[in-house]
């Protein structure tokens, strides 16, 4: 692991159950977030006592994410758990009954497990606690819908509304984001907005670019069946760069004009002073590509 990595990760040093053989190192790539919240786990700096043992190889990893949200369809692995000594889990639950230290009904935490198995047999290691906030709570005041027509129902209670809207979906992100400030944009689901240029994100998350409908925002608990759609054109480097850290974008459909449609979500790895990157904790999540 990189000293870049280091620095950026808290690494958690975790005694396990049975020291004298295993000593487990876990590391997650935060602890806390709005939701939908990505998160990475690495438990490769994991050292056993029998030093013909290769840590990254020849030790079992199972991770219990102590969320349970059902199956992988193609698989049929819990969606919840995971093998090896890598790992990563998006939280995203459907109610948020704790308090975080923002109030109550705000969060939710989540009590992330690991086992290592070697030869001598299962090794636990002490859970790590990750605590995922409310969007509506952390979005309260900070909420654009969007709507082509004067219809915005499902729009979160607190949210401004910009009605009636028909110009490009940049130039929309653009005036609420750059111009007004909001971190959570909204556009209403099974109606369409031209993308015509490439638009960048400079400013600081936490942020969502995403979809309502009738039923409230569309998330994995409101799996909307229709999404907004950002139509591209055929334009050159057209695309949606994060400059900036802690944006999620999802529950879109991205749409272009035939095979060969040129269009980038990209991320821009920008450093800090100490050389860190600073903002590679954006996610994509449940986007529909059609037509490139």
């Amino acid at each position: 692991m990189n000293t870049c990595l280091r620095a950026l990760l808290p690494l958690l040093f975790l005694p396990v159950a049975s020291a004298a053989q295993v000593r487990g190192a876990v590391s997650a790539s935060r602890t806390n977030g709005v939701a939908p919240l990505a998160v990475f786990f690495d438990a490769t700096a994991t050292r056993d006592a029998d030093p013909s043992v290769n840590a990254f190889h020849d030790l079992d990893y199972e991770w219990d994410f102590g969320d349970p949200v059902g199956v992988w369809p193609v698989s049929g692995s819990p969606r919840g758990q995971a093998l090896g000594p890598v790992a990563g889990h998006v939280f995203e639950p459907a109610s948020f009954p704790d308090d975080c230290g923002g109030g109550p009904q705000t969060c939710k935490r989540f009590s992330v497990g690991l086992v290592i198995r070697d030869r001598a047999g299962a090794h636990g290691v002490r859970p790590v606690d990750i605590e995922v906030e409310d969007p509506q709570h952390r979005f309260a005041t900070s909420t654009v819908c969007v709507s082509r027509t004067s219809d915005a129902t499902g729009c979160p209670s607190g949210a401004s509304q910009k009605l009636n809207q028909t110009g490009t979906f940049e130039s929309i992100l653009a005036a609420v984001i750059d111009s007004g400030g909001s971190r959570r944009v909204l556009f209403h689901a099974g109606q369409e907005w031209s993308h015509t240029a490439t638009y960048r994100i400079n400013a600081a998350g936490p942020g969502l670019i995403g979809s309502f409908d009738s039923e409230g925002v569309c998330s994995a608990a409101n799996p909307c069946t229709q999404k907004a759609v950002a139509s591209f054109t055929a334009a050159s480097g057209t695309g949606i760069y994060f400059n900036d850290d802690d944006w999620r974008l999802s529950d879109l459909e991205l749409r272009g004009i035939g095979s060969g449609t040129p269009m980038a979500v990209g991320f821009m790895h920008t450093k800090d002073q100490q050389g860190v990157d600073y903002n590679i904790r954006n996610t994509v999540l449940r986007l529909d590509l059609q037509g490139f």
